[in-house]
């Protein structure tokens, strides 16, 4: 006969793989783990006797929300940031299944299942093993697991009013400010000041380790605590510094008349960069996280009774004369490379707006054109039309006789002939990283300078890049052969080492 109050629930221990459902929850557009994870913790102490909760991330780096709920038996295990948990739970699986003390069951709590390794131990071992995941789980790991269930998402969960994307871009933002080897504390500090991020800092943390935006510097100082930098070989990184300058750039040609633009009117001028084009919602976000940030002013201005939010761009003088002069060597690179190869010295005006929409807005196409033709940079003529003779189209061709237009254009021939002959030393096999530090070393630039460079190459389709699937952003560089500028590289490389060999 059973006693009195008999507690028939199993015995469990509880994995939970921190960082795996901070990710796919952030997919979701919630931040709110606490609650979640609340919730679930509550539900298993339902469900199970529960001897010992393990939750796995990288505590040195950041903190278990103070929100989540540490009553009974809460223990938090570190591991390598932004790195896969399973090895570690499995470690500690296997040496706890093995003792008599162990419990009944195993329940284990994350966003995706990657788990098969250790739910054949379990099976093995013939233990209960409970699975709970907030993706579905695939048929065949369902066979390996004694029960599984989906978690869902609680009504109770707040979600995020910026998008998953958009927070890591505000925080690349705010570490690309810090002077590198980044302190963790001082980012912890820098991000603590913008009311947006305050609240999710020991979110967003954990979910930038895992994306490798943020690495974990080798030489750690242990006077200064831990450093990290700034991936700036992640494509969210070198998005959110390109959208920055373009957004910050425009306001400042929109500005220049009345020393303000609508909000309205920024939002759909920067609608034409190629990075924004797609969502109004994401755009109208940008605005508000530089605004918030301080990179952007705003005030309201009445008119006629009707209230207008009025932009302008805070003190960046320095920053504009760079990106200025970095557009007029846009327009210049991209009018060589589109008439080489149409295989004549000019192109269309309609055609030249219509590449430099891949580097900027309109607005900023608009500006640098007027300002290379005012410096006498290009050439405009008209011609008859194709399809129609009796209408004219205005076309631009560069006046090479301008030293500013052959130095621009030796300055990217050299840095074409320098990926040429690494090429050949490394036998066709080189990383963006790599091509960098020879642009800062041979090509004599600095680090902006060369990322600039690699960035326009890049996107004219002269270099190739294809990134390597190891989640840190690393990427496989190659000259594009079709293009008639690398051909002409080389044959020029070619004769030139045939000359020296004789």
């Amino acid at each position: 006969m059973k006693t009195f109050m008999q507690d028939e629930r199993q015995t469990c221990t509880v994995y939970v793989d921190y960082e795996n459902l901070v990710e796919s929850l952030s997919h979701r557009h919630s931040f709110d783990i606490a609650t979640l994870l609340n919730l679930v913790l509550q539900r298993a102490r339902q469900d199970f006797r529960i001897q010992r909760i393990n939750i796995f991330g990288n505590w040195a780096l950041y903190n278990l929300p103070e929100q989540i709920d540490r009553t009974g038996i809460v223990y938090r295990f570190g591991g390598d940031p932004g790195g896969d948990a399973a090895p570690e739970i499995e470690k500690s699986i296997q040496d706890v299944s093995v003792s008599k003390e162990g419990p009944q069951a195993y329940l284990l709590i994350s966003g995706q299942a990657h788990y098969a390794k250790i739910l054949k131990l379990l099976q093995q071992r013939q233990k209960i093993s409970i699975l709970w995941t907030l993706e579905p789980l695939n048929k065949p790991d369902r066979t390996l697991c004694s029960d599984y269930e989906p978690l869902s998402l609680p009504s109770s969960l707040q979600t995020s009013k910026w998008t998953r994307l958009l927070l890591l871009q505000g925080l690349v933002l705010v570490a690309a400010r810090l002077t590198t080897p980044i302190s963790l504390p001082d980012l912890v500090a820098s991000l603590s000041l913008y009311p947006s991020f305050i609240e999710m800092i020991d979110v967003l943390l954990p979910l930038a380790f895992r994306e490798h935006i943020l690495l974990v510097s080798e030489d750690q100082d242990p006077l200064e605590g831990t450093q990290v930098s700034l991936n700036t070989q992640h494509i969210i990184v070198q998005e959110a510094l390109l959208i920055e300058q373009r957004i910050l750039n425009t306001a400042w040609i929109l500005q220049a008349k009345q020393g303000w633009v609508a909000f309205s009117v920024m939002e759909r001028a920067i609608s034409t960069y190629s990075l924004l084009r797609n969502e109004q919602r994401h755009r109208h976000q940008w605005l508000e996280l530089l605004i918030e940030e301080g990179r952007l002013l705003s005030e309201k201005r009445y008119r006629e009774g009707r209230a207008t939010t009025a932009l302008s761009v805070g003190p960046v003088s320095e920053e504009i004369s760079v990106t200025h002069e970095q557009n007029m060597t846009t327009l210049i690179c991209v009018v060589d490379a589109v008439a080489r190869r149409r295989q004549r010295g000019w192109i269309s005006a309609t055609q030249l707006y219509r590449d430099l929409g891949l580097h900027m807005t309109h607005a900023e196409a608009r500006h640098i054109f007027e300002q290379a033709t005012a410096r006498q940079f290009l050439q405009l003529r008209t011609r008859p039309g194709n399809r129609d003779p009796d209408s004219e189209v205005t076309t631009v061709q560069l006046d090479l006789q301008q030293a500013q237009v052959r130095e621009r254009l030796v300055q990217r021939n050299r840095l074409l002939i320098i990926t040429y002959q690494l090429l050949i030393q490394r036998n066709q096999k080189i990383v963006k990283s790599l091509l960098l530090e020879e642009f800062m070393l041979n090509g004599q630039l600095s680090e902006h300078a060369a990322r600039y460079w690699l960035s326009l190459l890049i996107q004219s389709e002269i270099i190739q890049s294809l990134v390597v699937q190891d989640g840190r952003g690393e990427y496989i560089i190659s000259l594009n052969h079709h293009d008639p500028l690398v051909q002409e590289i080389e044959l020029f490389e070619k004769r030139r080492l045939s000359e020296v060999q004789e």
